[in-house]
């Protein structure tokens, strides 16, 4: 099995990548800080790879410092340049969770970035009233059956 879990901070804000056939990928770093026990920290940096939706919303919501949770794959990116060839682990995420709020003065979900307040919160089950109370149906008497139980 080959699952990784993995909190950090972004170093960089995230990249959009389009491959040559049109697909879209968002890319970025994050840096995870473990204590020894010495006392001394020591950063891990590791390269996060996200597809689809998850690329989408990381690539809307996440900022240079934003705190995150990675659940992924760990995978080996090989690549050449200059001559050499190039080993670089990377997390290939299957979940991104983010953990630093949205600002309270962020707009970036209204529709326009000019916009001055947002519309008033819907509730999450619409309510229904009557225009006049309604009536309960006139009680039955009980009817008598000739069961012997």
């Amino acid at each position: 099995m080959n699952q990784l879990t993995i909190t950090g901070n972004l170093t960089r804000e995230p990249e959009r990548i389009a491959t040559n056939s049109g697909t879209s990928f968002c890319k970025f770093t994050i840096a995870n800080n473990d204590n020894e026990k010495d006392g001394e920290q020591q950063t891990l940096f590791l390269n996060v790879v996200a597809f689809k939706n998850i690329a989408e919303n990381c690539l809307k919501y996440l900022n240079k410092g934003s705190k995150v949770i990675v659940a992924g794959r760990l995978q080996i990116d090989e690549y050449s340049k200059d001559d050499k060839h190039y080993k670089t682990p990377e997390i290939m995420a299957l979940q991104v969770e983010f953990l630093t709020p949205k600002a309270k003065d962020d707009k970036s979900d209204l529709p326009f970035p000019d916009a001055k307040e947002r519309p008033a919160e819907k509730p999450a089950y619409p309510s229904f009233k009557a225009e006049k109370p309604v009536e309960k149906p006139a009680e039955k008497p009980p009817v008598e059956d000739d069961l012997p139980f």
